[in-house]
């Protein structure tokens, strides 16, 4: 994810980078039902980069 934000233009902005479901409903991808530990490590990685979040 870090490699395609860096291909995006300065000006785009990313709105969304997960989602998350905590139900029977979701198909995939698994890593949805830990949402919270995905977005941090999403967090740790732009700081990482430089990324503002």
């Amino acid at each position: 994810m870090i490699k395609a934000i860096n291909l995006l233009p300065e000006k785009v902005m990313v709105q969304r980078v997960s989602a998350g479901i905590e139900d029977d409903t979701l198909l995939s991808p698994s890593w949805c039902y830990v949402k919270h530990q995905q977005m941090k490590a999403i967090r740790k990685a732009f700081k990482n980069e430089g990324l503002l979040y």
